[in-house]
């Protein structure tokens, strides 16, 4: 009877071992990929919620022509402060997120500031998906 000893791997054992290495890879880079949309995503939500509370301030820091709708894309004021603020903002928005735009309306001392922009998806259809953050707050 004969002893026979195996040295080493056998080709399919290497062939194997490569497999399960690669997949473990490919996951490992889709995770990465996975991290970094997300990453991107937050940053554009904490820059959008940045401007819209950008604008609240300056809302807040000039009152009376915010009461008086001065801050609404719709309002006929002569409040040049107001108008500049609106303005920059709005500048800053198309600035910072793509495809970016921001609205302010008024409801007696209350104020709802929306803050949307393009999330660089589409959906099925082809049609670009818009993310927005909005806040409702006392002036």
């Amino acid at each position: 009877m004969g002893r026979s000893q195996q040295h080493g791997f056998s080709l399919i054992e290497v062939l194997i071992s490569m497999l399960v290495l690669s997949l473990g890879m490919l996951s490992l880079a889709a995770l990465f990929i996975s991290s970094l949309s997300t990453s991107h995503a937050a940053s554009q939500r904490s820059q959008a919620t940045f401007l819209a509370y950008d604008i609240i301030e300056s809302m807040r820091a000039n009152r009376k022509a915010a009461l008086a709708s001065c801050y609404t894309a719709t309002a006929a004021c002569s409040n040049p402060v107001a108008r500049n603020d609106l303005t920059l903002w709005q500048a800053q928005i198309r600035r910072t997120l793509p495809d970016g735009s921001g609205t302010v309306s008024m409801t007696g001392t209350r104020a709802t500031v929306e803050v949307s922009w393009d999330e660089g998806k589409t959906n099925e259809d082809g049609v670009p998906l818009r993310a927005a953050f909005s806040t409702d707050t006392g002036i």
